[in-house]
């Protein structure tokens, strides 16, 4: 009864704070909120696969403009992060190998092996084309290759500097390795 009750409150909280986001936060480079415009689906995930504990890693220094390079194939993405708990915890996992798949095309999505930090963060985010970001509600890294609306739960961690086209051009599952560059 207990697991329940946190299930459903963890479901809920990030509801109940979509209203109350920031302006923006230059400091850390966070995307700054605006109002939702549309709706998202209503899949779920289980609640191991979020973490709301700030972990060691998302406590440490930061990582602002730290670049990050996915490899796939013979194909090199380049992406730089930004300064938040999500981005550090990331940046800790590294190196990382994960299966990404097309969702909803217009993103591939991943989900890293350990939760990442979802303290600190914004209420959600549109994201831009060559964002790569956290998807909270479902513990998973979303690199999109679109432009989106609005997303409840959704933290940027960076936005890729060369070869979104490559990553775009994707129509299958694919192997990624992540590695930190600096």
């Amino acid at each position: 009864m207990k697991k329940i009750l946190v299930a459903v409150l963890i479901f809920i909280m990030p509801l109940s704070f979509a209203g109350c986001g920031r302006n923006t936060d230059s400091d850390t480079g966070i995307p700054s909120t605006k109002a939702r415009t549309s709706s998202d689906s209503g899949n779920k995930i289980p609640e191991s696969a979020v973490s709301k504990k700030t972990s060691a890693a998302a406590e440490g220094a930061s990582v602002q403009g730290t670049r990050i390079k996915l490899t796939f194939g013979n194909v090199k993405v380049i992406v730089r992060l930004y300064d938040n708990p999500a981005s550090r915890d990331l940046l800790a996992q590294l190196p990382l190998t994960l299966t990404f798949k097309d969702y909803a095309g217009e993103e591939k999505i991943a989900y890293p092996p350990k939760a990442l930090s979802t303290e600190e963060t914004p209420s959600g985010a549109d994201p831009k084309l060559g964002d790569l970001a956290l998807y909270s509600p479902w513990g998973n890294l979303v690199i999109y290759y679109r432009d989106r609306d609005y997303v409840n739960g959704l933290i940027i961690l960076g936005h890729i500097e060369s070869g979104i086209e490559k990553l775009a051009a994707m129509e299958k599952d694919f192997t990624v390795k992540i590695e930190r560059l600096n």
